[in-house]
This record gives structure tokens, C-alpha cells and sequence, in this order.
């Protein structure tokens, strides 16, 4: 048995008993998506990766819903012929519901802001708390920190160090016929956002989205009065 059969096998066992175990708390439901790419280096190497994302939910009684997140990746050199597997565990996080209308979901979660131009991630520990005002309204806040460690350079001491970035936001989205709308207010350390993003479906096969994000920080190093505006704005189709 070659190591990609050994592989798939030792992954098809893991998935397996993490179903298991979720199916005897209640019934399981799962999703997911996969990705392919190819690179050519400027060493003139040949690589490609492979990544399959599972999503697993389950709801232990009629108010209580938990979540997990894995991630499968297989890297391969092939001019080196060499290779490489990994399993990722992103997410796991537990919802209630404290009425019929709101929840409260704790843990590490995915976080998909407005069309994802500020953020769209997996692995953010934090609390949640979303409400549905209407058939048409809802609210969302969330207050929590980032888990992907970002390693720089201090130039003081130099020594490399690792930190994890505060991350906060409201959002407001309103439904409607054939689209939906909304607006955010976000903060991640130092960086304040503000945004506005939509979506309109003109006919089955053509929607237009799109995104408008504000960006202003101050910048403490150069002038405590000074203050850099950065201005991003996106466009989906």
C-alpha cells in the first residue's frame, strides 16, 4: 500500500470516528469543498496541494447546536518527489438558543463579514450574539481574538514574537426579495472599520455583489494628532 492509499485511509478513519461520536448525541450533518492548484517556483520546481475542508454540525436538543471544522491538506514536490500531509482541526463551538430569535455561540468559529472584504476566516475564538429582529432584519456582535499567531520582527530587542489581534464588530443585514443589504462596524486592534455591502439577484443565472470599506487608523509612532485614512474598496460578480 503506497503512502497516498495509507493516507486516505488513516483520514477516512478519522472522519469516521468523529462522526460516531457526534451521530450518538443526534443527527450529524455534514458539508464541504475541496481545492486544487499547481505552482511553478523560480527554482523551476514543480508543486502542487490539495486541500478538503469538512463542516460538521449537530444538534444535541432542540436549543443547543455544536460545531467542528477540519481541514485536510496534501502537498507534493515533484521535482524533489516529495510529499506532505497535514490535518487541521479550525473550528469547535457550541450555539444555544436563548429565545427563538437569538443565540449565543462560543468557541473557535468561522467569521464571514459583508462579502468578506474586511474578513472572512476560519479559527477566531470569541463570543457571539445574533438576533433576528424581523422577517427581514437581523443583527450580529461579536467580540474575540484571532488564534493565527502572525510572527514579526522586533527591531528593539531582535527576537522574533508571536501575537494574536482583538477583533470586534456589529453588523446589521437586511433582507429582501430577490437581494440583500447591510452595513458593519468592525475593529481589529489598532485598525477601525466601517462598510457597506449588497447583493441583487437579476435573474437566476446573473447576481452583482458588492462592497465599500472604510479603513481609518491612527498612527500613535509618528504624531499623536496625525491620522492615516487607507481606503479599500472591492467589486464581486
Amino acid at each position: 500500500m503506497n503512502r497516498k492509499m495509507i493516507t486516505a485511509v488513516v483520514v477516512a478513519a478519522i472522519v469516521m470516528s468523529t462522526v460516531q461520536v457526534y451521530a450518538s448525541a443526534g443527527p450529524i450533518k455534514i458539508t464541504g469543498s475541496t481545492k486544487t492548484g499547481y505552482e511553478r517556483t523560480e527554482d523551476n520546481e514543480y508543486k502542487s496541494k490539495s486541500e478538503i475542508k469538512v463542516y460538521m454540525t449537530s444538534e444535541l436538543d432542540d436549543k443547543t447546536t455544536v460545531g467542528l471544522d477540519l481541514k485536510f491538506k496534501n502537498s507534493n514536490n515533484n521535482t524533489a518527489n516529495s510529499e506532505s500531509n497535514s490535518i487541521t482541526l479550525y473550528d469547535v463551538w457550541v450555539e444555544s438558543k436563548l429565545r427563538d430569535t437569538m443565540a449565543l455561540r462560543l468557541g473557535s468559529q468561522p467569521i464571514e463579514i459583508g462579502k468578506g472584504l474586511w474578513m472572512s476566516a476560519n479559527g477566531v475564538t470569541g463570543a457571539m450574539l445574533s438576533a433576528k429582529l424581523n422577517k427581514s432584519n437581523s443583527i450580529r456582535v461579536f467580540a474575540g481574538r484571532d488564534q493565527q499567531e502572525d510572527t514579526v520582527y522586533d527591531a528593539k530587542s531582535r527576537t522574533k514574537i508571536n501575537f494574536t489581534s482583538e477583533i470586534q464588530y456589529l453588523a446589521w443585514d437586511n433582507a429582501f426579495e430577490k437581494g440583500v443589504g447591510g452595513i458593519y462596524f468592525g475593529k481589529q486592534d489598532k485598525d477601525n472599520y466601517a462598510a457597506v455591502h449588497g447583493k441583487y439577484q437579476f435573474s437566476p443565472r446573473t447576481t452583482i455583489s458588492s462592497e465599500y470599506i472604510n479603513n481609518s487608523q491612527q498612527d500613535k509612532s509618528l504624531c499623536s494628532r496625525s491620522r492615516k485614512w487607507q481606503y479599500k474598496k472591492g467589486w464581486r460578480f
